[in-house]
């Protein structure tokens, strides 16, 4: 077959200020400043293939065939197919290319005091805060828990889509991102004699969240893949290339639709998920000169690590697993249909009108998708 790709790409643009101040009275210092960084990800189709189509070629299409209608085996060329563009099946990719926004704030102010010659102390403070991100048009949807499925009799758990407007969730992030990324840092120098000399501090650090998590981009329902099948079983072509892919087969996105995931793993936002890692530290540290080029440092150093970003398969139930109870079941009886006489004689019930998958899909918390694919959740 033939594929033509796409040649797009994928980028990081960061715009940032910075600026602080610094005044001194006699023994103390005193700095405060502000960091501001502007963000954007243009994700402009980087290796997506089938771009402008990819056309399928099959000797069934120049093959011979038998009064019954039946292929004549060792017979017909695909090359022969696409010297007379005889299509056998195609399709396309229509992609998205979304470009994503967001900001990071921090102030902070930090103060040195000189309480004598022996003894000086640090003491500061940094708020780091990491906005919602958004789309630049609202190319943007995730799966929420608590959205009645209309293709799922109305059961919580559906896809909803950033913007305004039909079908539209009015808002134009899914993250809550809280004013909670609070960083205290303190700290002592003092020195006891002329060769001894004891440090020791305390900080408590954050870092940003990384755009690109562990699934895709949360903006399904934006992009589409026509196909255009051969409905002849190569008798004749799907179509001719110099015709063109069929138009009547073309979809073109948006589409709006809370059931568009249904059947399937569907993408997820949580609205915790900018919650910036915490990072604790602290030391002592005992210096002893032993001679005049000769320094002994001896240091204790711990730190902690909390909210850290993970993967949505930490989040158990909320990933759509089965509850490990469901086990005592029995494996005939979870992969036996829901419809099946020993999963109606279990009385395992229905999750809804027209389901159709085993019995271990329908006692799933969401029985309507397979996994919850959240992009990062602080659960580290």
């Amino acid at each position: 077959g033939l594929s033509w790709p796409s040649f797009g790409y994928e980028k990081n643009d960061r715009w940032q200020f910075s600026t602080d101040l610094a005044w001194v009275r006699g023994k103390s210092t005193i700095k405060a400043g502000i960091e501001y960084r502007h963000h954007s990800f243009p994700h402009k189709g980087w290796a997506v293939g089938g771009a402008a189509g990819n056309f399928n070629f099959n000797r069934l299409g120049t093959g011979g065939y038998d009064a019954s209608g039946n292929n004549l085996s060792q017979t017909g060329d695909p090359f022969a197919s696409f010297l007379l563009g005889q299509v056998h099946d195609a399709n396309q990719s229509i992609y998205a290319q979304p470009t994503w926004f967001e900001n990071y704030l921090s102030p902070w102010v930090n103060a040195e005091f000189k309480i004598n010659p022996k003894l000086t102390l640090n003491f500061g403070m940094r708020l780091d805060y990491q906005t919602a991100r958004t789309e630049e048009n609202d190319e943007y949807s995730t799966f929420d828990p608590n959205t009645p499925n209309p293709g799922a009799g109305n059961r919580p758990g559906a896809v909803i889509f950033a913007g305004s407007g039909p079908g539209r969730a009015g808002t134009r992030t899914f993250e809550r991102p809280k004013w909670n990324a609070w960083g205290p840092r303190a700290g002592f120098a003092y020195r006891m004699n002329d060769k001894n000399m004891i440090r020791g501090g305390y900080g408590m650090y954050y870092a940003g969240v990384a755009f690109s998590q562990f699934t895709g981009d949360p903006n399904l329902g934006f992009a589409s893949n026509p196909v255009a099948p051969n409905t002849t079983n190569g008798q004749l072509p799907a179509f001719l290339l110099d015709i063109r892919f069929p138009t009547q087969n073309i979809r073109q996105p948006p589409f709006i639709d809370p059931t568009i995931a249904n059947g399937g793993g569907v993408p997820a936002v949580s609205p915790d998920g900018l919650t910036l890692p915490r990072f604790q530290n602290w030391s002592l540290t005992f210096e002893r000169r032993l001679t005049k080029n000769m320094m002994l440092d001896v240091s204790y150093i711990g730190n902690h690590g909390s909210r850290l970003n993970h993967h949505g398969q930490r989040a158990g139930l909320d990933y759509n697993m089965n509850d490990p109870a469901v086990l005592s079941l029995g494996a005939a009886l979870l992969n036996s249909n829901i419809n099946s006489p020993a999963a109606r004689q279990a009385n395992i019930p229905i999750p809804y009108a027209g389901f159709n998958g085993t019995v271990a899909q329908a006692l799933r918390r969401y029985p309507q998708y397979q996994n919850i694919e959240w992009r990062g959740l602080p659960l580290g």
